[in-house]
Formats: C-alpha cells, sequence, structure tokens
C-alpha cells in the first residue's frame, strides 16, 4: 500500500510541475528611445508671448510605427505628429515647435521631449533649456 500512495504521490508531483498546463511567455514590447536632444537658442515673436522652438534629436523605434512627438514646457504639452517617418527604426527628427511662453519677460525655456509609437509605448524623457532672444 506504501508504494502505491508513493506512486500516487509522484505522479501528482510530475503533472502538476511537468506539464499540467500550457505556459507561454511574451516578449516585453520593444522600446521606444530617444537621444542627442540639440537645444538651439529660440527668437521671440514681436508681441514676446510666441516662439519657435528648433527641437532635433535621434530615435530608435524598433518597431518603426513612431506616432507623436510630445514637447512639454510651462504646464503646457504640445503633441505632434512625427512625420516622415513610417517604417523607420532609427533616424533624427528635426522641426520646429510653436510655442507660447509662459512667461513673456523670462530669459529662458525649459522643456522636456518624448516620443510616443502607433501601440501607445512612450519613450524616455530628454531635457532641455534654451536662452530665449
Amino acid at each position: 500500500m506504501k508504494h502505491v500512495v508513493s506512486l500516487v504521490l509522484l505522479a501528482g508531483l510530475c503533472l502538476s510541475g511537468c506539464g499540467g498546463g500550457h505556459h507561454t511567455t511574451t516578449e516585453p514590447a520593444a522600446s521606444l528611445h530617444i537621444s542627442a536632444l540639440i537645444p538651439q537658442p529660440i527668437i521671440r515673436y514681436q508681441d514676446r508671448s510666441q516662439a519657435d522652438l528648433p527641437i532635433k534629436f535621434d530615435f530608435t523605434a524598433p518597431d518603426g510605427n513612431l506616432s507623436m512627438v510630445l514637447v512639454a514646457y510651462g504646464g503646457v504639452t504640445e503633441m505632434t505628429p512625427a512625420r516622415g517617418v513610417a517604417g523607420v527604426t532609427a533616424g533624427t527628427i528635426s522641426y520646429t515647435q510653436a510655442v507660447r511662453l509662459p512667461d513673456p519677460n523670462a530669459k529662458s525655456l525649459s522643456f522636456t521631449v518624448q516620443v510616443v509609437d502607433a501601440a501607445g509605448h512612450d519613450s524616455n524623457l530628454l531635457s532641455g533649456k534654451v536662452d530665449l532672444f
């Protein structure tokens, strides 16, 4: 009888640990990454409340589905479609972001840049600070 109980216990342990269920593994989503932010001085418009912010940075998007660039400054987040990068897995984005300056008399503007892909994955954040003229 001891042998029967031992065999039943041993079989039960094998089934629970060796294949009683189906295991699947999922790869983590490919990560977006941005780097090499090159802040450049910006010039205010005549009314001093608006300016153009030139933005240039490198990106890696393993799935090639980069969709938006987010620029945040002074409590505002500007969302701009990422143009010309469909299917591109690595490259440089360069464009000019119109900004409404929170303080018309400020001498500088701090901001962050981030990208988002079509699946909603966020990249890392880059920070910059530019002088205002």
